[in-house]
């Protein structure tokens, strides 16, 4: 057992909780949370307002796939947008898309090298972290790659390269949930396409559940492509 998050509205009733729990095992209380899970959370009582970034996560996986990149400022979206970067021994510039226009998606007929499909599965893996916690914005993308896990064509190294070229120059994206208690409706946005998929004609669907007005900005709680 690693890390543990009590959540109550009683501040007594969770320092009673952490002394029960001290009795059984060894327990660092570190405080009020501010990581967790590589989730970087900060809470404003002021506004009630809470934000749940991954820059520091986001800046690991960068560092680990990108060949040139060396230190990254977490507010460095303007500077880098000008400067080349190195991704699997080519050249990219940073883009303000997750994806690109007019891909088409097919299977490979032939069989790439293992070390290929790995590195392909470790990008994949690292991404798919960051979209299911706090990234809807490129859950699209990084699901259209995910698919060719088992024998991806080379071709999708640059599909790819062109999500981490949209995650530096947007590493400080993440999601905020107000609070306040206004305007509290859940609302959603879903949409297909009509038998898309090149290989087999099925339909992709895309959806965010969101429980504000402004839908897509604040409060999201399901997502998924």
């Amino acid at each position: 057992m690693d890390d543990i998050l009590i959540l109550y509205k009683d501040l007594v009733y969770i320092k009673e909780l952490a002394n029960q729990i001290s009795n059984t095992i060894q327990l660092d209380k570190i405080g009020q949370i501010t990581i967790f899970l590589d989730n970087n959370i900060n809470i404003n009582y002021k506004t009630k307002q809470l934000t749940i970034l991954q820059i520091n996560y986001t800046n690991k996986i960068l560092n680990k796939f990108i060949d040139n990149i060396g230190n990254i400022d977490n507010n460095n979206n303007n500077n880098n947008n000008n400067n080349n970067i190195i991704i699997n021994n080519k050249l990219y510039k940073p883009t303000n898309l997750p994806g690109k226009s007019g891909v088409k998606y097919y299977k490979n007929i032939t069989q790439i090298s293992n070390i290929d499909i790995k590195n392909y599965q470790k990008q994949i893996g690292s991404l798919l972290y960051l979209v299911l916690k706090t990234r809807p914005d490129i859950i699209f993308a990084v699901i259209n790659c995910a698919r060719f896990m088992s024998n991806p064509d080379l071709y999708y190294f640059d599909i790819l390269a062109n999500i981490w070229c949209y995650l530096l120059y947007h590493n400080n994206y993440g999601i905020i949930y107000n609070c306040n208690g206004d305007n509290l409706y859940i609302k959603d946005y879903c949409d297909t396409d009509w038998g898309n998929d090149l290989n087999n004609r099925r339909s992709t669907t895309g959806y965010l559940f969101s429980l504000s007005n402004d839908l897509g900005i604040t409060n999201p709680i399901l997502w998924n492509s």
